[in-house]
C-alpha cells in the first residue's frame, strides 16, 4: 500500500465520523493510532451546562491535554511509523476562538503559540463533512448523555469556524469529503477510495472531493 503521507489527521465536527474512519484506517495501513481523550477533561460536562463559566478552564484543559498526548506519541513514532489521528492540534485554537470571549483568548493564544511550537503539522487532512441530521444522528447513537443538548446553531457555527480556519492554510492539502450518505463503518469500497486519494500528491490548499461516483 503505498500512500504519499505519513501523519494523516481526520477532523470534522462533533459525530462526522472521525473516530470511526482514523481507527480503520490506522489498522488498514498499519499505522499508530492516536484518538482525542476527550473524557479526562473534568471541565467538559461543566461546560455543556453553563460554557459561559466553564469555557475557559474547558479550553485551557484541552489545550494542555493535546499538547502531553501528541509530545508523548511523536516522540515513540516520529519517522518509525505511520501515524492516523481523530484531530490536529489547531483544533485547539478553533474550539477557543468559537467559544471563548475576547479577554480569555487573547489570554490563551499566548499560551496557545507556546505550546503549538514543538507540535509537527499534519502532512494531510481529510476533513469530513454531513448534514446536520446526519450528525445529530450519529451524536444520539453514540450516547454521550452530556453532548445530548447540542443546538444545530453551534454545529453549524463550529463548521464554518473549521472552514474559515482551514481556508487560509496552505502549508498541507485538506481533502473535504461529504460522507452524509456513506455508512463507511466496515465498507471495503469506501476505505479503498480513502486509500486512493492518500497515494495521490495533492498541492498544499483544500480540494472538494466528490466521492458518489464511486459508489454508483
Amino acid at each position: 500500500m503505498s500512500i504519499k503521507y505519513q501523519y494523516i489527521a481526520i477532523e470534522g465536527v462533533i459525530g462526522v465520523g472521525k473516530t470511526t474512519l482514523a481507527t480503520q484506517l490506522s489498522e488498514m495501513l498499519n499505522a499508530r493510532l492516536i484518538l482525542e481523550e476527550f473524557v479526562s477533561n473534568t471541565f467538559l460536562e461543566k461546560f455543556y451546562t453553563n460554557p459561559e463559566r466553564y469555557a475557559f478552564p474547558t479550553e485551557v484543559g484541552f489545550l494542555v491535554e493535546r499538547f502531553q498526548q501528541f509530545e508523548s506519541e511523536f516522540e515513540q513514532s516520529l519517522f518509525s511509523q505511520s501515524i492516523v489521528s481523530d484531530y490536529f492540534f489547531d483544533k485547539s485554537r478553533i474550539f477557543a476562538r468559537l467559544n471563548l470571549n475576547d479577554p480569555h483568548f487573547s489570554l490563551y493564544k499566548k499560551l496557545y503559540s507556546v505550546l503549538s511550537k514543538s507540535i509537527p503539522t499534519p502532512d494531510i487532512i481529510l476533513f469530513l463533512t454531513a448534514d446536520i441530521e446526519h450528525v445529530k444522528a450519529n451524536i444520539a447513537k453514540r450516547g454521550r448523555e452530556m453532548e445530548n443538548d447540542i443546538d444545530q446553531n453551534y454545529l453549524d457555527s463550529l463548521s464554518k469556524s473549521y472552514f474559515e480556519y482551514l481556508k487560509h492554510m496552505n502549508k498541507y492539502p485538506i481533502l473535504v469529503l461529504d460522507v452524509t450518505d456513506f455508512d463507511f463503518l466496515n465498507n471495503e469500497k469506501f476505505m479503498k477510495k480513502i486509500i486512493s486519494l492518500l497515494s495521490t500528491n495533492w498541492e498544499s490548499g483544500i480540494h472538494h472531493i466528490s466521492i458518489e461516483s464511486d459508489f454508483k
